[in-house]
């Protein structure tokens, strides 16, 4: 499974798959469906719209993300 980012704000998870974000929505015991196949695309297109607030949380899950994407293992865990 890639990394995810949970977001409770959002009441969300997010990861990302290729070059696209996904995300799926957590149930009220906050676990969530972990078969990626599952998830939805983040519409991108649609983010125009929203609030600044919700676009400036998207652009941080997204750099989060990616940050944890490039980090080399060794170097994520201390070796």
């Amino acid at each position: 499974m890639n990394s995810v980012y949970v977001s409770q704000q959002h009441g969300c998870v997010y990861a990302i798959d290729g070059d696209a974000l996904i995300y799926t929505p957590m149930m009220t015991d906050d676990s969530y469906d972990v078969n990626q196949d599952n998830w939805d695309e983040v519409d991108e297109m649609s983010l125009l719209g929203e609030e600044q607030h919700i676009r400036d949380h998207i652009e941080m899950v997204w750099a989060t993300l990616k940050m944890r994407e490039d980090t080399p293992i060794s170097e994520a865990y201390g070796g």
